[in-house]
């Protein structure tokens, strides 16, 4: 990311810092961390994402307890005995 002074990080790569910051590259983590502006916008997207997730498990519906497991099969053929 090359800095100039006047560009701020995009929407795109606050969102990489946002979900998996080791996945960004090390200049956008030092300007973020150095520029307020862009510094407030990850921490609003940060927030913004937090309480989706929030309202997101809310709205869910309640797990099933029932759990069910498929009986378990014998292979094709298993128990036969082959003819010779």
């Amino acid at each position: 990311m090359k800095n100039t002074g006047d560009e701020h990080v995009g929407d795109g790569l606050l969102a990489v810092l946002a979900v998996e910051p080791g996945a960004a590259c090390p200049d956008a983590l030092s300007h973020v961390a150095a520029c307020l502006e862009c510094r407030k916008r990850a921490e609003r997207l940060a927030e913004d994402l937090s309480l989706l997730g929030r309202r997101a498990a809310e709205q869910a519906p309640m797990p099933r307890r029932n759990v069910y497991v498929p009986a378990r099969q014998r292979p094709r053929g298993a128990g036969r005995r082959a003819l010779v």
